[in-house]
C-alpha cells in the first residue's frame, strides 16, 4: 500500500486545492455574476459531454485497466499500447457524429421546453466530448504508469483557475456571455493539450502499432471484455448524470444551476476516493495477474476504513456548517434550495467509499462481467427512482434517489465480492469509526450558533467550528488506533515536526 498512500497523499492535497479553487467557482462567482439559468447550462455542458465521451471511448479506458499488465515492456514500447489506446476510440466518435447529425433535432425537442438556453449552445458538444474523451484517455494511460499527481494537477487546478480568469473577464465586461462558453470549451481543449505534452516528456510516447502481438487469443480476451464492458459503462453512466439530464428536461436550467451548487458541496466528502481508487487500479491488476488475493483482500479492507475515516470527517465539517456555509452564498435566498441536495449526495457518497475499492476489484477479475448485471440494475434503478421521487420532492427528490441507488449499488458488489471471492471490507475498526462518526453529528449538532451577513463572522465560525470537529474526530481515531495508516502517517507528521523545532534550536 506504500505507493497507493503516496501517490494518493500528493493527488487528494491536489484535489482539495483543486477544491478550494471550485468552491471560490461554484458558491461565489457563479452564482454572482451568472444567473440560476446559466449556471445550469455550464453544468450541463459538462455533464451531456462526459456521457458521450465515456461512450464513445468503447471501453477503452477499461480495456487499458485490464490488460495493460499484459502490453507492458521494459523498454516503454508496451507492444504498441498507446497507439491501440488513441486510435480505437475514434470509431466511437464518428459513431457519435452520425448520431448527433441524425437526431440533433430530437435532442433539442426534449430540451426546448424547460431549457430553451440550451438549445443554442448544443453545437459545442461535439469539440467538448471529443476533448473530454482524450483526457480521459491520456489520464488512463498516466495512470497506468503509477502517475496520478500531474494529470490530478491539470484537472483539478490549472482548469479550475483558467475558469477563475474566464469568469472574471465576463465579469469585467471584456466579452459576452457566447464568448464566455467559447472560451469554456477553449479551455478543455488548453488542458487535453498539457496532458499530452506531459505524457510525451514523462513517459514513452510510442505510437508505432505492433499489431503482431495481437493475436486472436488476445484479441478475443479484449472483445469479450469489451462486449461485457460497454453496456455496463453505460449503465454507470446512467445512473451518475441522469439527474442533471432529468432536472433539464423537467424542471429547467434554474433548476440544474441550484442542483449543481448543493451536488458539488456533497460531493466534495468523496474527493480522497477518486484519488485512491485511481492508483489502487493498476495495482489491484497486477495482484490478480499474480492470482495473490491476499493483497487483494488487504487492499480492500484498508481501502474502505481510510476512505471512511476521511470522508466521514469532510461529510462532518459540511454537514455541521452547511446553514452557515449557504448563507456566504450570492442570492443565497435561491440556492438554500439545496440544503438537503447536499445530505442526500453527501451521505451516498460517504456509503460509496465505505464500500472500498469494490469496482475496481470486479473490472479487474475474471469476473468483470459481473459488471454489466450490476451496472444494468444500476441504470435502471437510477432511472425509476429519479422519475418517481422528482415529482414527489423536485431536486431533493432527485438528490435521495441518486444517494440511495448508491447504496443499493454497492451493497450488490460487496455481496458478490463476498460470495465469490470470500472477501469483504470490514474489520471491528469499522465499527469503532462508526461509533466516533455518529458521536461527534451528535455532539456537535447542538453547536448552533447565529448566523449573520457577516462575511468575516461567518467565515471564522467555519473554521472554529470545523477545527473543533476535526480535533476531536481525529483524536479519536488515533486513540482507538481505528486505521493503522492513519496513525503511521501522523506520527511520521509528528516526528518531521519534531526534528524541524530542534533544527530550528539550533
Amino acid at each position: 500500500m506504500g505507493i497507493i498512500i503516496r501517490q494518493s497523499f500528493k493527488s487528494t492535497l491536489i484535489s482539495y486545492i483543486g477544491i478550494a479553487i471550485g468552491m471560490i467557482n461554484v458558491l461565489w462567482l457563479m452564482p454572482e455574476f451568472f444567473s440560476p439559468e446559466e449556471v445550469g447550462l455550464f453544468r450541463l455542458l459538462q455533464d451531456i459531454p462526459i456521457m458521450i465521451a465515456s461512450f464513445m471511448q468503447f471501453g477503452a479506458a477499461n480495456i487499458a485497466d485490464r490488460f495493460f499488465p499484459r502490453f507492458k515492456t521494459e523498454d516503454g514500447t508496451n507492444k504498441g499500447f498507446l497507439f491501440l489506446l488513441l486510435t480505437y476510440p475514434l470509431l466511437g466518435y464518428l459513431i457519435f457524429l452520425l448520431t448527433y447529425w441524425i437526431f440533433n433535432t430530437d435532442i433539442a425537442a426534449i430540451y426546448a421546453n424547460k431549457s430553451p438556453l440550451f438549445i443554442d449552445y448544443m453545437h459545442f458538444l461535439i469539440p467538448l466530448s471529443l476533448f473530454l474523451m482524450y483526457s480521459s484517455l491520456f489520464e488512463t494511460y498516466s495512470r497506468m504508469h503509477l502517475r496520478i499527481v500531474v494529470p490530478t494537477f491539470i484537472r483539478e487546478i490549472i482548469f479550475r483557475i483558467l475558469f477563475v480568469l474566464l469568469i472574471a473577464g465576463y465579469a469585467l465586461q471584456f466579452y459576452s456571455f457566447n464568448f464566455t462558453i467559447i472560451l469554456y470549451v477553449i479551455s478543455y481543449g488548453l488542458a487535453l493539450a498539457l496532458l499530452v505534452i506531459y505524457t510525451i516528456s514523462t513517459m514513452h510516447f510510442f505510437l508505432k502499432p505492433q499489431l503482431h502481438f495481437l493475436d486472436k487469443p488476445i484479441l478475443k480476451n479484449i472483445f469479450s471484455f469489451v462486449a461485457f464492458i460497454i453496456p455496463g459503462s453505460a449503465g454507470s453512466l446512467i445512473a451518475s448524470k441522469i439527474d442533471t439530464l432529468i432536472i433539464g428536461a423537467e424542471l429547467g436550467l434554474a433548476e440544474i444551476g441550484i442542483y449543481n451548487l448543493a451536488f458539488f458541496i456533497g460531493s466534495v466528502v468523496d474527493m480522497p476516493k477518486r484519488a485512491l481508487s485511481q492508483i489502487s487500479t493498476p495495482i489491484i491488476s497486477n495482484a490478480w495477474n499474480r492470482n495473490d488475493l491476499a493483497e487483494i483482500d488487504t487492499i480492500y479492507k484498508k481501502s474502505a476504513i481510510n476512505q471512511a475515516l476521511l470522508g466521514g470527517l469532510i461529510f462532518l465539517m459540511i454537514w455541521l456548517n452547511v446553514d452557515t456555509l449557504l448563507a456566504l452564498v450570492p442570492k443565497h435566498e435561491i440556492y438554500a434550495q439545496g440544503k438537503y441536495v447536499i445530505l442526500f449526495i453527501a451521505l451516498g457518497k460517504l456509503a460509496d467509499m465505505a464500500t472500498g475499492v469494490n469496482s475496481e476489484i470486479i473490472l479487474t477479475s475474471k469476473y468483470y462481467k459481473f459488471n454489466l448485471i450490476s451496472m444494468i440494475i444500476l441504470s435502471i434503478l437510477s432511472v425509476i427512482t429519479n422519475l418517481i421521487f422528482i415529482n414527489m420532492y423536485g431536486i431533493n427528490g432527485v438528490a435521495l434517489a441518486t444517494g440511495l441507488t448508491l447504496v443499493v449499488f454497492n451493497g450488490i458488489k460487496m455481496i458478490f465480492l463476498w460470495l465469490k471471492l470470500g472477501i469483504q471490507p470490514y474489520t471491528s475498526s469499522m465499527v469503532k469509526l462508526i461509533s466516533v462518526f455518529v458521536l461527534v453529528w451528535i455532539c456537535f449538532s447542538f453547536w448552533n450558533p447565529l448566523t449573520t451577513d457577516s462575511l468575516v463572522y461567518s467565515i471564522s465560525l467555519i473554521a472554529i467550528k470545523s477545527v473543533c470537529i476535526a480535533l476531536v474526530y481525529v483524536s479519536l481515531i488515533y486513540v482507538l488506533s481505528i486505521s493503522q495508516d492513519f496513525n503511521h502517517t501522523f506520527k511520521n507528521i509528528a516526528s518531521i515536526i519534531k526534528t524541524f523545532k530542534a533544527e530550528s534550536k539550533k
